[in-house]
């Protein structure tokens, strides 16, 4: 489950990224920016919205209480809506649009890791005598 999971989630978040590479590739570079913020916000608001659904989920079919994933992953959310305000505001206040992307590209590895581990979690819960790395 969180192989697919993760594989699902992630192609899920990255389709601004991607589509955004296919216009940059294909009109010979016109966009300006291969990457940029925004994008990379909306990959872990994906990743992090995702562990809150899965995380419901697995408390609603096994009863264990597991809220604190749910508070990881809504403090992360926080953050990335915070990034996010930023980057429509970027001209008014001033922000360095490359430090931007920069951190919330290093969020995004955070959160797939933080996902998968969540994930490694969320499957033992669910059912402890399984192999949980697949």
């Amino acid at each position: 489950m969180n192989i697919n999971w993760l594989i699902n989630t992630i192609l899920i978040g990255m389709i601004p990224i991607l589509i955004r590479g296919v216009i940059y590739f294909a009109t010979n570079g016109v966009v300006d920016e291969l990457f940029v913020a925004s994008d990379f916000i909306i990959l872990g608001l994906v990743i992090h919205i995702s562990i809150i659904n899965e995380a419901n989920k697995v408390e609603k079919r096994s009863g264990n209480k597991i809220e604190v994933l749910s508070n990881i992953s809504s403090l992360f959310v926080i953050s990335y809506s915070i990034g996010y305000s930023l980057t429509i505001y970027n001209e008014k206040l001033n922000v360095d649009m490359e430090v931007l992307t920069a951190s919330s590209q290093g969020l995004c590895v955070v959160s797939a890791l933080i996902g998968y581990v969540i994930m490694q979690r969320l499957t033992y819960i669910e059912n402890p005598e399984c192999e949980v790395t697949e």
